[in-house]
């Protein structure tokens, strides 16, 4: 290989490694090749100020001839042409947006038709309203008695004291009850059983006895 076409190869950049190594070697080793070096060296400075350099006296074409790539460039246009680096970007592209669909996917709701057999089972299990409430005042006078009670069918028998109005000798309690037919029994003491001497509705308790028949409300 010439000296020019050695000097202009490394002054391209496109000797390998190793023929670097040998083309300083030669610059140290022979002082006139360093002359010529910087020679090529200028004429390359003043080519990239634009300049028109007049051809050197003992200037040859240099004929052409295949450079030697370096092992980066080798290296570089295997990876380039790799399938996966070549077909890759395409993956990476339709694997974004798959995930874009993903993350932004919302079900849509069912649109569900109510049957009529739906229909008629919301109607016939809906709970009934509650019964409108009725209040009842219950009265009895009774001026020897420590405590008064009443008992009977509206609240399973279970007393209900009443409250003394003052010293008149009179028991009183206001009871809201929903309509219906009710049996009580006023309790004197919590051992007497009294019917209410103001209803004149009774009926045997089963016992000997008898209690008060209270009507609250239209019976159907």
């Amino acid at each position: 290989m010439k000296n020019e076409e050695l000097i202009s190869l490394y002054i391209d950049d496109e000797l390998s490694l190793t023929q670097k190594k040998a083309f300083v070697g030669c610059v140290h080793e022979n002082p006139s090749y360093v002359a010529e070096v910087h020679e090529f060296i200028d004429q390359e400075l003043m080519l990239h100020a634009g300049d028109t350099l007049p051809l050197p006296k003992n200037f040859e074409v240099p004929q052409q001839t295949h450079s030697i790539p370096s092992v980066a460039s080798v290296q570089k246009k295997k990876l380039l042409d790799h399938p996966f680096v070549r077909y890759g970007s395409g993956w990476v592209a339709a694997a974004g947006i798959f995930l874009f669909l993903f993350a932004h996917y919302r079900p849509m709701p069912l649109q569900t038709t109510p049957t009529l057999a739906s229909d008629i089972a919301t109607i016939r299990y809906q709970p009934d309203a509650p019964a409108p409430l009725r209040e009842y005042r219950f009265l009895l006078y009774e001026p020897q008695a420590q405590e008064v009670s009443v008992v009977g069918s509206f609240n399973n028998w279970q007393p209900i004291p009443l409250s003394a109005l003052g010293t008149s000798g009179y028991w009183e309690l206001h009871l809201p009850l929903p309509a219906g037919e009710y049996a009580y029994t006023f309790q004197i003491d919590g051992v007497l059983s009294l019917p209410d001497p103001t209803v004149p509705y009774v009926q045997p308790d089963g016992f000997g006895g008898v209690n008060s028949i209270l009507v609250v409300g239209d019976m159907l």
